[in-house]
Order: structure tokens, then sequence, then C-alpha cells
């Protein structure tokens, strides 16, 4: 027999939360959305900056986790930009976002 994930998801997610809380977290931001994005970057930026203040073995490694995350959380955003943003905040990420989701391409 076939389970409607989206259903059991919805039934999982009114066990923890009231419908108020679901509405406020469901809830369209531009602001939110562009501090997401900003917190993004802040973070890419960090880990560039870990490796260039202190290059060794454990600042690379510790880098690599940190920018595999923000490429994965940049994916994230853009895959997932018509549920939680307005069209002014999907413009702004595809501009900043996509350059660091396809950075590794080959």
């Amino acid at each position: 027999m076939e389970v409607n994930h989206l259903n059991w998801y919805n039934t999982k997610l009114r066990e923890f939360l009231t419908p108020d809380e679901v509405k406020a977290v469901m809830q369209k931001s531009d602001l939110r959305a562009a501090l997401e994005v900003l917190s993004m970057w802040l973070w890419i930026a960090f880990a560039f900056a870990l490796v260039g203040f202190y290059p060794n073995v454990f600042t690379v490694i510790i880098a690599l986790f940190i920018l595999g995350g923000k490429q994965l959380a940049c994916a994230i955003l853009l895959h997932d930009y018509y549920k939680t943003w307005s069209s002014i905040a999907h413009i702004t990420a595809s501009i900043i976002c996509i350059p660091a989701s396809t950075m590794t391409r080959t």
C-alpha cells in the first residue's frame, strides 16, 4: 500500500505545532529570505577567511565541510523558493546563489 508522504508529513507537523504556528512558519518574508542568503554568504566568506588566516590541514577540512553545507543550502533555497519566498526574494537569490551552486560543476 502506497503512503502519501505529504499527508503523513502534515499529520506529524500538526502533532507538534498549532495551526497558528504552522501559518507563522510558512509565512513568506522577503526580509527572512534575504537574511538567509546573507547568512549563507557570510559562512562562505568565513570558511575562506579561516583557511586564509590559519592555513593548515584542520582548517581546510573544516572549511570544506562548511562550504559543502552552504552549497547544499544554496541549492535547497533555490529549489524551494516557490514555497517560502516571494518573487523579489527569488530574483535576489537567483542572482546571488547561482554562482555558489555552479562553482564545483565540471
